[in-house]
């Protein structure tokens, strides 16, 4: 069980966890993608992620987080980071 006004910490460290990822991955594939955190059958949050091109060798990265508050209505956050691929 998680505790009222621990959702979106919990939503944002799992995002912040895919972006990483995201990032080491990055310039190898810039396949979008999405997934659910499940805690035993509940899904506490979902992720989507998404590359644009900045420009020739840098990629943009936005991943969205949608998840449910402790009142019971959808929240969605987004973060964003930039690579280079210049190597």
């Amino acid at each position: 069980m998680i505790g009222r006004g621990q959702r979106s910490a919990v939503a944002a460290q799992y995002a912040q966890r895919r972006l990483e990822m995201l990032r080491t991955s990055g310039c190898k594939s810039q396949a979008g993608g999405s997934e659910v955190l499940k805690r035993g059958s509940a899904s506490l949050d979902s992720l989507t992620w998404r590359f644009a091109v900045t420009s020739p060798s840098h990629w943009q990265i936005v991943v969205r987080s949608k998840y449910q508050t402790a009142l019971g209505k959808w929240r969605t956050d987004s973060t964003e980071t930039q690579i280079s691929c210049l190597f």
